[in-house]
């Protein structure tokens, strides 16, 4: 509830422009996926609050890849 993010479709997919990413990059483009329905994610960007290495960071990275 305290998230919000902007979510262009074009033909190439969605872009994704998000805030602070409270909620988590991952649910984010999992949302807009949803709300959208379209499974190509052309490009993300904005704050992903990422700022420690750990556990976290490297599942968001698998997820990205």
């Amino acid at each position: 509830m305290d998230d919000s993010a902007l979510v262009y479709k074009g033909n190439k997919g969605l872009f994704i422009i998000t805030g602070c990413s409270h909620s988590g990059i991952c649910n984010i483009i999992d949302y807009a996926k949803k709300v959208c329905q379209e499974k190509r994610v052309y490009g993300v960007i904005g704050d992903f609050h990422l700022f420690e290495k750990n556990e976290r960071l490297e599942k968001t990275i698998q997820y990205l890849k």
